[in-house]
């Protein structure tokens, strides 16, 4: 639980260095596409990790970029295909951003630190990862359809809403609103265990005087 919690408030890849702006401001429109989106690029870097991490001792240099994408390539276009045929609504809704999720930063820094370091420890840091990138895409997602339109899920909740929202610029408010709140938790936090363990050494100089 700390090891995911200090991935979600200090080390996430979608709101501290915002490498994934893409998915985050435009596709997570409502809790539904961000949950979709979300598991979409799970999939692909979970699934791409595992196959570079078997082959990765027969490729060296140039020839792992290159299986890299087209590892990862293969599995958005996957992805699409059991979206089309399956939830076509959805697909329709999101066909710009599932092809792109390719090119994000976010996807391509996760899969490629698995040709480069230990396996082991890679393959948890990215299931985290990637674990926070699917929350935050929903929490977003989730949020704008509730402020911008005043549900969620088809189900009305409350008749005030701001359209304003439902819009990208909207979504950087919530996302900017989320960054605020989750490093002002972070620096309350490490304030509080850092009062404790000095708390602790005064009381064990004491204790040796």
């Amino acid at each position: 639980m700390k090891f995911f919690t200090s991935k979600f408030l200090e080390q996430s890849t979608i709101y501290w260095p915002l490498l994934a702006l893409a998915p985050a401001l435009g596709g997570a429109t409502t809790f539904m596409n961000g949950l979709v989106l979300g598991i979409a690029t799970w999939i692909t870097v979970v699934f791409s990790g595992i196959l570079i991490i078997v082959f990765r001792k027969l490729l060296t240099g140039f020839a792992q970029v290159i299986f890299l994408v087209v590892v990862s390539s293969t599995m958005v276009t996957l992805i699409q295909i059991f979206m089309e045929t399956f939830y076509p609504e959805m697909h329709s809704e999101l066909i710009i951003f599932i092809p792109l999720i390719v090119l994000n930063v976010l996807v391509l820094r996760q899969i490629r630190l698995f040709s480069v370091q230990d396996p082991g420890t890679d393959l948890m840091n990215s299931f985290t990862n990637i674990s926070v990138f699917v929350f935050i895409l929903m929490l977003v997602g989730g949020l704008r359809e509730i402020l911008g339109e005043g549900d969620i899920l088809g189900q009305g909740i409350t008749g005030f809403y701001v359209e304003t929202f439902d819009t990208a610029p909207g979504a950087a408010l919530i996302l900017a609103f989320i960054i605020a709140s989750s490093r002002f938790l972070y620096i309350f936090t490490s304030k509080k265990h850092t009062d404790t363990v000095s708390s602790k050494s005064e009381q064990e100089i004491e204790v040796i005087r």
